[in-house]
């Protein structure tokens, strides 16, 4: 299932898997759609929700980089010939096996939640550096609120009604999330000051920095979605 939401700087690439795409190829026998080292990493895990999520993760920044790569170098690898691995950072990269392709511009952030994936797909030097967050729209205890609230945003979710609130404050954390992805470094959520500017765009803020990230979300069935795209020139 594909979603192509608008950017600032051109649209970007987004492609969300759920969990019935997902089912058949949980079986051993047909993870043959992972590379070796991805079948690796992918036995480490224990339970098997873990398991799920990373599966349809991976799907998504698969099957979005190979539609990609049709449209616009006129090939299609194999699933087991694209690999997504972390960097030591942490963030999320990709490469493709046995064939020649430039991938020196890309960049990808990936999400997942309750069986779902999502990939977001970017041209680092025309558009920028991507984050992507898929949040399912539930109740947040006040302890997990103050994790990625700042006082200023607290107090104003405390003016508002429970009702209101709840889907508010999965958008900012989904927000947040995706704006600290994009970024490819650390810093706490509560340091992102958000803005929603106009219908299903937000601009994003970063305490003691001169940096604009703008943002896209929308809602899918039970989840909130979000795409961040921070410039690519440094500040």
């Amino acid at each position: 299932m594909r979603k192509e939401p608008q950017a600032c700087n051109g649209s970007i690439d987004t492609w969300l898997v759920t969990p019935e795409q997902i089912k058949t190829l949980r079986q051993p026998r047909s993870l043959s759609w992972l590379t070796p080292g991805e079948c690796q990493q992918f036995c480490l895990f224990g339970s098997q929700k873990r398991k799920a999520d990373w599966l349809a993760g991976r799907l998504a920044a698969k099957q979005l980089l190979q539609e990609y790569l049709s449209k616009t170098q006129k090939i299609s690898p194999e699933l087991n010939q694209i690999e997504i691995y972390n960097e030591n950072s942490g963030a999320v990269s990709l490469r493709v096996a046995s064939t020649i392709v430039d991938l020196s511009d890309l960049n990808i952030s990936i999400a997942h939640s309750q069986g779902h994936g999502v990939c977001a797909l970017a041209h680092t030097r025309q558009q920028g550096w991507v984050g992507v967050d898929l949040q399912e729209i539930r109740p947040i205890a006040p302890n997990m609120q103050k994790r990625f609230l700042n006082e200023k945003e607290l107090v104003h979710f405390r003016d508002l009604s429970v009702n209101d609130s709840i889907e508010n404050l999965i958008l900012y954390w989904a927000l947040k999330e995706a704006a600290f992805k994009s970024l490819r470094n650390t810093h706490f959520l509560k340091d992102f000051n958000v803005a929603l500017k106009e219908p299903n765009k937000a601009h994003i803020d970063l305490v003691g920095r001169k940096l604009q990230i703008e943002a896209h979300y929308w809602k899918w069935e039970s989840f909130w979605l979000a795409v961040a795209l921070r410039p690519s020139i440094k500040d």
